[in-house]
């Protein structure tokens, strides 16, 4: 199963951590893996190729079947940054609703 925390404060979300496989079809083939994969990438990248998060205000990690993305000082007040959040949780929630053996989010408030 694939778990992804989103992390909250003052009602924005500044990070998340995917973790997991979801084992729903043969290795490469597993599109929930690639779902969640290409979701979380595209709101990476679109942060930083964008210029709306320059690179060193992010602190990332990556393993297989890993992916932790935080925000450092306060970028998250950054309209342009709800706004992606948004678009990634909505992609989210939407395979939860459709594949929930196989994917779980979690919402964290931290203050």
């Amino acid at each position: 199963m694939i778990e992804v925390k989103l992390y909250k404060r003052n009602n924005n979300y500044f990070g998340f951590e995917s973790k997991g496989h979801a084992d729903f079809g043969n290795g490469e083939y597993d599109i929930v893996c690639a779902a969640v994969s290409i979701l979380t990438q595209t709101f990476y990248f679109n942060l930083v190729d964008n210029s709306i998060v320059e690179n060193k205000y992010i602190d990332s990690k990556q393993d297989k079947g890993y992916l932790k993305i935080i925000l450092k000082d306060n970028k998250e007040n950054d309209i342009k940054v709800q706004t992606n959040f948004d678009f990634v949780i909505k992609g989210l929630e939407l395979l939860e609703a459709q594949f929930s053996k196989y994917i779980k989010l979690e919402i964290v408030e931290v203050q």
